[in-house]
């Protein structure tokens, strides 16, 4: 699944606009925002995925370990 940046425009600090579009082919189905962990250690992307199909949105972290990323997510069901 590409992600890729949203920029292009200059993003203020306290924009609520996402860093990254998540896309599943030519559809758009997420968003996703730079992050850096309480200890300012760290880096990750926090991720918002939803499409249609899909009865819940699914919230994520893309986190780098070593070489690779790792998606972490989980599906709140309220």
């Amino acid at each position: 699944m590409p992600i890729h940046s949203a920029g292009g425009y200059d993003k203020s600090p306290d924009s609520s606009e996402p860093d990254y579009i998540v896309r599943s082919g030519q559809f758009q189905i997420g968003r996703g925002w730079k992050q850096t962990t309480k200890d300012g250690k760290r880096e990750y992307i926090n991720l918002i995925l939803d499409d249609p199909h899909m009865e819940e949105e699914i919230r994520a972290r893309l986190v780098k370990q070593g070489e690779q990323h790792i998606l972490l997510w989980e599906r709140i069901v309220e």
